[in-house]
């Protein structure tokens, strides 16, 4: 608790002591402009960006080479955004779910992703099983901007707030065939070694990172390994990010 209050002290007082027009009005990263000045975005991510915006998720963009026009993704914690306007550059025939559970970072990015007409956008704590479960589950984002993390317990039933969005849920999407799942998300992705993924036969490649400084190589190791037990085997690693295809 102390952390945390500590958290948002810092980041209100580097609001107040670091004025807006520091910096830039616009950063590029690859096809995609992004505004920098007068956004929601931590410090840390401003200043990242700033400095070296093509460091930003370079292993995930590095891997996106492997989607295709027609694909239908499933985007799993779209954080400020970036990541799913390039993933829409390249599917640009196909169709793009993108969940994300920080209500204040998908209010933004709606404003200026809403130029992808083949993009749903869902505020929802994402879990990389595809039959739902019953859980309760809470949402922390004390470190900032790429630094939320949901927190779940399946012992206890689910009480208002927050949705959860499973893979099965992308079928009220008009239309939607999964393809390819991809998921960058911290607290809710090691469910993987509770249930079975049982991800539907549509979807041949998963790109997901794994953040073993969370919960150690062992469990990023035993993750991989289910879901190779799942029907995938591994075809790609960049640092800390997996392709999978289906074998």
């Amino acid at each position: 608790m102390l952390r945390k209050s500590f958290l948002r002290l810092r980041r209100a007082a580097l609001k107040l002591l670091v004025p807006e027009w520091v910096w830039p009005r616009h950063v590029q990263i690859g096809p995609v402009e992004v505004a920098l000045r007068g956004t929601p975005y931590s410090f840390g991510i401003k200043r990242l960006l700033s400095k070296d915006p093509d460091s930003y998720e370079r292993a995930e963009r590095t891997l996106l080479a492997h989607l295709r026009s027609d694909d239908h993704v499933i985007e799993y914690g779209s954080s400020i955004g970036v990541l799913t306007a390039l993933i829409c550059e390249r599917v640009q025939n196909g169709k793009v779910i993108s969940v994300e559970a920080s209500a204040t970072l998908i209010e933004y990015s709606r404003t200026w992703l809403s130029r992808y007409s083949q993009l749903t956008q869902v505020h929802a704590a994402a879990f990389p099983v595809n039959d739902r479960i019953d859980l309760s589950f809470s949402f922390d984002d004390a470190d900032g901007s790429l630094g939320g993390m949901v927190n779940y317990d399946k012992s206890k039933p689910m009480a208002g707030g927050l949705n959860t969005f499973f893979v099965s849920d992308a079928k009220d999407v008009d239309g939607f065939r999964p393809t390819v799942l991809i998921v960058d998300i911290e607290g809710s992705e090691d469910i993987i070694l509770s249930e079975p993924m049982n991800l539907p036969v549509s979807i041949d490649r998963i790109i997901i990172e794994l953040h073993s400084f969370i919960y150690g190589r062992e469990t990023e190791k035993q993750i991989v390994e289910r879901i190779q037990q799942q029907g995938f085997q591994l075809e790609k690693r960049v640092e800390s990010v997996h392709y999978f295809t289906r074998a």
